[in-house]
């Protein structure tokens, strides 16, 4: 199995709008952060242990409060995410064993996680931190705390921008990203 596209950065960078604009373009993508969001309810009574108030009483499990609750501590974040790559990565297998056209990964954790080992190749995704951080804290799930916490919690830009195979820079308007995709999808197709 082979993934045509891995794509990273750090939080804020805009991987999910680079990535709607590849679909657009006829990628099928895989946002790794949602399979992660979903697997949580296959991990209940394992998320209930690590964080009790994140599953209420009807079993159901508060994605907001994982997120928000999970990077107060490494060592339960760690925990966290080795609960769930396994279920991660075996979605990862399906959904790329029944893909019909050219995929892309979307990861932030792409490299962090070793999920790059099945990309035929990379792409981080680059832009200055101010830029960034006023773009996460304009969504009504995120703080200034939550930024900082995630963003110590990933490998630094450079580092992602070394291991990858391109870089993207997305510090600019849409109509110029979507003649960055555009020109990028040309090239990668």
């Amino acid at each position: 199995m082979i993934i045509r596209l891995g794509v990273t950065g750090c939080v804020g960078a805009g991987k999910s709008t680079f990535c709607a604009l590849l679909e657009a373009r006829g990628w099928a993508v895989l946002d790794v952060d949602q399979v992660a969001a979903q697997s949580l309810a296959a991990h209940r009574e394992d998320v209930r242990r690590l964080m009790p108030e994140a599953v209420n009483a009807e079993g159901e499990v508060s994605t907001r409060t994982v997120m928000s609750r999970m990077f107060e501590s490494t060592a339960r974040r760690q925990e966290l995410e080795t609960l769930l790559l396994p279920t991660v990565r075996a979605r990862i297998v399906s959904w790329s064993a029944q893909a019909t056209k050219k995929t892309a990964l979307d990861s932030a954790l792409l490299f962090e996680t070793g999920l790059d080992a099945w990309c035929k190749t990379t792409v981080t995704l680059t832009c200055p931190q101010e830029l960034r951080r006023a773009r996460v804290l304009q969504r009504t799930t995120a703080s200034a705390s939550l930024f900082d916490a995630i963003e110590a919690a990933q490998w630094p830009e450079a580092k992602k921008a070394q291991r990858a195979t391109q870089t993207l820079t997305t510090d600019c308007d849409l109509v110029e990203l979507e003649r960055r995709v555009e020109a990028f999808s040309k090239r990668s197709g």
